[in-house]
């Protein structure tokens, strides 16, 4: 049984996706050696794309897609979590409603893109909270441990609940 949900940048789904598709590929390395020609060797790592389908359902569904589609108009970039993966920094590289939708229903699709070098380029000793940010996030976004900030951080008494703007001690 999977009891938690998918997040993105602070966003949590009601439901999670009915389809979903993880795409890890790697670009293909050749070198070319003297006397022996072209010699294929590992490629370097591409980042994951992962897409699928899903549904909002209620009343308020299309407060659900709108929400989730300003995300997307804005270039919104956060940590998505998926059950079952390790999160990752990433953005919404496409967003569409599908089907018929109903005033209780609306389909669409999705496709999120790994942002990759993000941990590299992140060498701070505070982190700025971001709206929706939980410890988890943040440990996953600065290559810190979650022990690690949590021994940093003894003011903080809940991981899952951040103030916007409220600095973390990185190191």
């Amino acid at each position: 049984m999977i009891l938690s949900l998918m997040r993105f940048a602070g966003h949590s789904f009601r439901h999670n996706p009915v389809e979903l598709k993880i795409d890890n590929k790697k670009t293909p390395k050749s070198s070319v050696i003297p006397f022996r020609g072209e010699v294929s060797a590992e490629g370097l790592r591409k980042c994951t794309v992962i897409s699928g389908k899903g549904e909002f359902v209620g009343e308020d569904c299309i407060e659900q897609y709108k929400k989730l589609l300003a995300l997307y108009e804005k270039g919104t970039k956060g940590v998505l979590s998926i059950p079952g993966l390790m999160p990752f920094y990433a953005y919404i590289s496409s967003l569409c409603a599908v089907g018929e939708t109903t005033p209780d229903l609306i389909s669409y699709s999705f496709e999120f893109t790994e942002i990759t070098g993000v941990r590299e380029q992140r060498k701070r000793e505070f982190h700025t909270v971001s709206e929706g940010e939980t410890l988890f996030d943040i440990a996953d976004i600065e290559g810190v441990s979650l022990d690690t900030l949590t021994v940093l951080n003894p003011q903080l008494r809940r991981p899952d609940e951040l103030n916007v703007r409220e600095k973390v001690r990185l190191c």
